[in-house]
């Protein structure tokens, strides 16, 4: 964090209390949408995958497809 402070030409506890009132600011506007869903990268990643992860159709998803299209 020290090298981060000197970048920024600050103080360390300005910076933190900086960092700290930016994020509690953000998670308090996430907070109030509904819509916006927070995932670590390992969830994100995990999330992705499922996304396109092929589709295993259970037997009885197989037979309501096949009764939908007339063939049962």
């Amino acid at each position: 964090m020290h090298k981060a402070a000197k970048l920024r030409q600050m103080s360390l506890s300005d910076y933190v209390r900086d960092v700290t009132v930016s994020q509690a600011r953000r998670e308090i506007a996430d907070a109030r949408n509904d819509d916006v869903i927070r995932l670590s990268p390992q969830g994100q990643l995990a999330f992705w995958k499922a996304l396109h992860a092929p589709i295993k159709l259970t037997p009885a998803q197989r037979k309501l497809g096949a009764m939908i299209r007339g063939e049962a």
